[in-house]
């Protein structure tokens, strides 16, 4: 009897016209276009079942599917008797304690997972900036949100916030900024977790900065620049605040379309480089600037490398998203800032968390559950589903979705 065994480590996902072995040793990906002939023999060794070997009938050894498994290092032909088969062992991996899914839904430790909180101050902000009432969904973003966070909510924060203790980072966003906000930033800063705060260019003084550097804690400051909305001399005035302030301000370009990337193109080297973020925005005319930069191609794909871990975590966790929870200037707390509501800041979070993970949300959202991803051979290699596919809605971050964007008009 001829047996084909796949080599450990060779990951296998199939749709209707392709099939993709991905070799986690070797860091390769091989596709194959699907027909009878391959079908029949791949479905079954994807089958975990059968521990990734499959039985040869003559005819089938020599077929070209086979070969080229074989000629890639993917697999091997034995010959051998009923009691001697050797066995062969699909990928498997286990998650750690704080990585699984099915504890982390029933754990009445669930506050432990969180590891980012954002926060939106809100406020009255009379600068018009296009695109305002969208921007704050794909990124951290400032927003004119009707409402300020009150002094009440701000309190019950601070309370919440200190009993995170696996917490990494707060991002707090500013709209307007007051008094009592700069108070409740520095106060945050000394909880121990990565501190940054957003502020948009029009906003930023050497006042607030040198307001926020007193503190004892250490707060990062990244002011929001959208290329599309900004003169050189502005943009030169904010370079130099940058240069002036060293690392406690970062630059934060909002690049729409090609012309704002060929302006960062210019000024770039001006800047103290080491802290510049660079940000894809979708602001409805910029079609073509999104999927030249931001939406993966077929070349994207196949460059793509992983290991186990990723490969087996993508199927359970969006890594991208996981662990954060938004606050809106009028007490109610997200997942995510483009998800529904799951409760207020003076809930009892324990219980919003639980109930929250027991439906669909984006800390669980993953490709192999999400349409149209779900049916796509590079589902558990690509990165997680990210914000501003979740602002886009289904379009998301493959070409193949992009031709329901509106048509590009660059300024």
């Amino acid at each position: 009897m001829q047996l084909f065994y796949l080599n450990p480590n060779i990951h296998i996902w199939m749709n209707d016209d392709s099939i993709l072995f991905y070799d986690v040793d070797q860091k390769k990906q091989f596709v194959f276009s699907l027909n009878t002939e391959s079908k029949d023999l791949i479905a079954p060794l994807n089958d975990i079942r059968n521990l990734n070997k499959i039985s040869l009938r003559p005819e089938q050894v020599d077929t070209t599917i086979i070969s080229k498994l074989i000629q890639n290092n993917l697999g091997h032909i034995r010959e051998e008797p009923l009691s001697d088969i050797e066995i062969a062992l699909p990928p498997v991996y286990s998650f750690p304690n704080r990585m699984n899914t099915e504890m982390m839904r029933a754990s009445r430790e669930v506050i432990k997972y969180i590891r980012v909180v954002t926060i939106y101050m809100g406020g009255e902000c009379k600068n018009n900036c296009a695109g305002c009432d969208n921007l704050y969904k794909q990124d951290h973003f400032c927003t004119t949100l009707a409402s300020s966070l009150s002094k009440k909510d701000r309190e019950i924060a601070i309370s919440k916030i200190k009993g995170l203790a696996n917490l990494i980072k707060i991002n707090v966003i500013f709209s307007s900024v007051s008094t009592s906000s700069l108070c409740f930033v520095k106060e945050l800063s000394t909880l121990g977790a990565v501190m940054s705060c957003f502020i948009h260019w029009k906003n930023l003084t050497s006042g607030f900065i040198d307001e926020l550097i007193s503190g004892e804690g250490v707060i990062i400051i990244k002011t929001l620049i959208d290329l599309s909305d900004i003169t050189t001399d502005q943009l030169w005035k904010v370079i130099n605040l940058q240069h002036q302030y060293k690392n406690n301000l970062v630059l934060v370009f909002c690049v729409t379309c090609e012309k704002d990337f060929n302006l960062l193109q210019d000024y770039y080297h001006h800047t103290i480089k080491e802290n510049v973020e660079v940000r894809y925005v979708y602001k409805g005319n910029g079609k073509d600037h999104i999927i030249k930069h931001y939406l993966l191609d077929d070349n994207d794909l196949q460059q793509i490398t992983t290991d186990n871990n990723r490969i087996f975590g993508n199927r359970e966790l969006n890594y991208s998203l996981f662990g954060e929870l938004v606050i809106f200037p009028d007490g109610t707390i997200h997942l995510n800032q483009n998800t529904e509501v799951i409760g207020t800041i003076s809930d009892d979070w324990v219980e919003m968390l639980n109930n929250a993970l027991n439906k669909p949300n984006p800390w669980l959202m993953t490709r192999n559950k999400t349409k149209p991803c779900s049916n796509c051979i590079y589902r558990d290699l690509c990165p997680p589903i990210r914000n501003l596919e979740l602002y886009l809605g289904n379009k998301l971050a493959c070409v193949d979705f992009h031709k329901s964007l509106p048509t590009q008009n660059n300024r």
